[in-house]
């Protein structure tokens, strides 16, 4: 029998099938999101003036992470907060040892938490987020947006990805799953009224997503 030795991204793409399949409530897709997605996610970030707090809500194994990082600058500083103990070792594991990362791990903080027991004392300039929203029930998706607006800073952007065609997924998954994805999209387009201000289509990406840009009113 021959042994392969896999690249670090393969090891990574297996590394978030197998976690799909054990936790999907919480990983949500099949593969990591591409750099396309990685890229618009974190476009407002390279317009900051001044120095920033960033957080990434579910980093997962790092797919935002490193785009995030190489937009840092020396006073930035980034919060990971993942709440699965296995991408937490996998991050690092990136942080210790990927040049891009090493670089910034003294800006870099590491959280093996649920987002909800993050301190109110924690605000952000930016939050990204790859949290798979539409797989949470209703209340629990609420309690997650209204943690993550609460420690957005006022003026502040939050970004964050939603599957183009999960809508057509969840009706196919039965009634129930229909109605609870019916709740989250009325949930989310509520708030969507108040805090969004633009939206992108990726297609480069399995599945295709939109990134969705919400801002904090100051005052």
């Amino acid at each position: 029998m021959i042994s392969v030795e896999l690249r670090p991204a393969c090891r990574l793409n297996r590394l978030f099938l197998q976690q799909f399949k054990q936790d999907f409530l919480h990983t949500g897709a099949v593969l990591p999101s591409s750099q396309a997605v990685a890229k618009a996610i974190t476009s407002y970030l390279s317009q900051k003036q001044g120095r920033v707090n960033v957080l990434e809500a579910g980093p997962g194994s790092g797919a935002f992470t490193g785009e995030i990082v190489s937009r840092l600058q020396r006073d930035d500083t980034l919060d990971l907060v993942e709440i699965n103990p296995l991408f937490v070792s996998v991050l690092q594991n990136r942080v210790q040892t990927e040049a891009l990362f090493q670089s910034h791990r003294n800006r870099i903080t590491l959280i093996n938490a649920d987002l909800r027991h993050l301190p109110l004392t924690r605000t952000y300039d930016y939050i990204v987020s790859s949290l798979p929203f539409a797989n949470f029930p209703p209340d629990l998706m609420e309690e997650v947006l209204l943690v993550i607006l609460d420690h957005l800073k006022p003026g502040g952007i939050f970004s964050f990805v939603n599957y183009i065609f999960i809508g057509r997924l969840k009706f196919l998954a039965g009634s129930s799953t229909w109605q609870n994805y019916r709740k989250n999209r009325t949930i989310i387009e509520r708030y969507a009224q108040e805090y969004q201000f633009a939206r992108r289509a990726i297609v480069a990406n399995i599945p295709p997503t939109w990134v969705l840009y919400w801002r904090k009113p100051r005052g």
